[in-house]
């Protein structure tokens, strides 16, 4: 389950802060309902002033005593109006502006957290992987991350959330209108979601894959460009480029069009159903003068409702697309916030050379190679001593150094300071002491 993800590479701190942003869209949602709901009894003194006194609420107000005529009564109806959507709709950026800083704020962190991560691991891995991917993840994926994965999740909570708060208020005011209109809109945009959620899923493996290549293609071409120009290959690597390139751009519109194309369509059954509530009311209610303070509840909760379907459905779909990342980046994330706690839980140990380094039959193998480069090596070399390993290309100078610097980890046998063993517990205090030049 992606939400359990998300959890693992959340700090407690981060989650107070994201429950405190839902509680803000909360609020959000009923500043937007209440501004709709405002609507109705203004439009209902608008068609008729004598509801004032037919209408029970509105009767008990004015018999208050808080206005001296109905004129005044109304004029104030209009400006609660205008301020109750104000209200809203200045709440909204201010939730909106903490929502951005959230996650921007946790695309920051989480690549703080995650270069601790690949910092954390042991030399060996760097001679495995293409560094060029690192960079992906770090500089590109991270912030789909937090804008494709992160901000869609808080971004379709508060689009249904104020959703079902104003659905809540059309089917208190007449449910059979509220439901159908539920049921065709909702509907509408379930059937294009579960038919199209596979290829968004694939579209967002797809395009991971292939903005990879586009950085290890240009990492490449850039770091070699001297023996690529001296050997006239740029056309070759010219090509990787491109075809990297032109898979990404290619995937870029399909998934925008599943996006955005819902809200065209949508918008043609949206314009049809006010006509039919329209025609509906004009039929039930016997002429539109007293249907007008329906209807306008209805237009004004439509022009609320139906940005926020297509922004929900949007965020929805951008989330399926950028789910894949998030398995990606997932397990170094968890990782990093492991290292760093149990690295905040220990204190590291002290160590003075005063002796010898001891090497005792040590052996070694790269990864995924049989033969070893040393095997049962060893050395002992007192503290003061110069020395200097000589050797033909291939008989483990570089190594050797790589396994006393403790860049590299012995397949068997061991390396002692002082007759202490260096191992993973013992290797900063070694190093505090190591001053290391590369032959480079």
């Amino acid at each position: 389950m992606f939400l359990k993800k998300l959890s693992h590479i959340f700090l407690p701190q981060e989650k107070r802060s994201f429950v405190k942003l839902l509680l803000a869209i909360l609020v959000l949602s009923l500043l937007e309902v209440m501004g709709v709901a405002s609507i109705l009894p203004f439009m209902e003194l608008i068609a008729n002033p004598d509801a004032i006194q037919s209408n029970p609420l509105l009767a008990r107000i004015y018999a208050a005593g808080y206005f001296s005529s109905e004129r005044q009564m109304l004029i104030a109806s209009g400006v609660l109006v205008i301020l109750l959507i104000s209200t809203s709709n200045l709440f909204g950026i201010y939730t909106l502006w903490r929502q951005y800083r959230f996650t921007w704020g946790m695309a920051h962190r989480l690549g703080m957290r995650l270069l601790k991560s690949y910092l954390a691991k042991p030399y060996t891995y760097y001679l495995q992987v293409n560094t060029s991917e690192l960079k992906t993840y770090l500089i590109g994926e991270v912030g789909t991350l937090t804008a494709g994965v992160l901000l869609p999740i808080i971004d379709l909570i508060a689009r249904i959330t104020v959703a079902l708060v104003i659905f809540g208020l059309l089917i208190y005011v007449n449910p059979w209108i509220a439901i159908s209109s539920l049921l065709l809109l909702g509907g509408i945009y379930a059937l294009i979601y579960l038919f199209r959620q596979r290829t968004l899923q694939r579209l967002g493996e797809e395009r991971i894959v292939h903005n990879v290549g586009r950085y290890r293609s240009l990492a490449e071409l850039l770091s070699g460009i001297k023996l690529i120009k001296a050997n006239d290959n740029q056309d070759f690597f010219y090509q990787r480029y491109e075809q990297s390139s032109r898979h990404f751009s290619n995937i870029m519109p399909r998934f925008t069009i599943i996006m955005v194309a819902p809200k065209y369509i949508l918008e043609i059954f949206a314009f049809g159903g006010i006509l039919t509530i329209t025609l509906a009311l004009y039929v039930q209610e016997g002429n539109l003068q007293d249907a007008l303070p329906v209807l306008s509840l209805y237009a004004l909760a439509g022009y609320r409702l139906l940005p926020a379907l297509q922004q929900g459905f949007a965020a929805l779909s951008k989330l399926r697309h950028n789910l894949p990342v998030l398995d990606k980046l997932h397990e170094d994330l968890h990782q990093a916030l492991t290292f760093e706690s149990s690295n905040s839980a220990q204190s590291l140990p002290s160590l003075a050379f005063e002796r010898e380094i001891r090497i005792n039959k040590l052996t070694f193998s790269y990864p995924e190679q049989a033969t070893p480069v040393l095997q049962n090596f060893d050395l002992t070399i007192s503290k003061g001593q110069v020395v200097a390993f000589v050797g033909s290309t291939g008989s483990g100078k570089t190594t050797l150094v790589d396994l006393l610097t403790g860049l590299l980890q012995p397949t068997a046998g061991g390396i002692s300071i002082d007759g202490q063993l260096l191992d993973a517990t013992l290797l900063p205090a070694w190093r505090q002491l190591l001053a290391y030049v590369p032959q480079q």
